[in-house]
């Protein structure tokens, strides 16, 4: 997570905790605070929240296994 997306992701559990907002931030940044009772989640099964994704890196960075590995499970995973 990049520092950015770290402080949008405070400010807006902040707001939400102390206010009367609401917001959508990924559960894995949120789940000590629903387990705590300080945030509730709501299910919207009706709201489709799916995401693109998609990577991408430097052209001339040449082959890396690493990279390779990454998109063979992404695109497993997609299958799902």
């Amino acid at each position: 997570m990049s520092r950015h997306a770290a402080v949008s992701s405070r400010l807006l559990k902040a707001l939400v905790k102390n206010g009367v907002y609401l917001s959508c931030l990924p559960y894995l940044d949120i789940e000590k605070d629903v387990f705590k009772g300080e945030l509730v989640v709501l299910n919207t099964p009706e709201l489709n929240l799916n995401r693109h994704l998609s990577f991408i890196w430097r052209q001339d960075t040449g082959d890396n296994p690493l990279r390779a590995c990454l998109i063979a499970e992404a695109k497993r995973l997609a299958k799902k």
